[in-house]
């Protein structure tokens, strides 16, 4: 139940794998709520991190849904300016 004046969140972990053999250099997430016809509800930018050879990290990203909507989760990873992967979730109702 969601009282008056909170705030729903979306917690999003996004665990990052750089499976090469160089360091990934400024990589950083980008994710969000779809609405659709390219518009976002909600959209964060990680923190920038580089990413050592054969390593992980995990990015917790915060998204404020939008109350009875469709939405869909939107994740991009960039690395030095350039879009490595991509992902979306599901269609699902807040």
């Amino acid at each position: 139940m969601d009282l008056p004046g909170t705030t729903r969140q979306i917690e999003l972990k996004v665990t990052v794998h750089n499976d090469g053999s160089a360091v990934a250099a400024n990589t950083k997430v980008y994710a969000a709520l779809d609405a659709g016809n390219g518009k976002v509800y909600d959209q964060k930018i990680s923190d920038i991190l580089n990413l050592e050879p054969r390593s992980s990290a995990t990015f917790t990203i915060y998204l404020k849904p939008p109350a009875n909507a469709n939405t869909r989760v939107l994740v991009k990873i960039v690395s030095d300016d350039v879009l490595m992967d991509e992902s979306q979730s599901d269609w699902f109702k807040t």
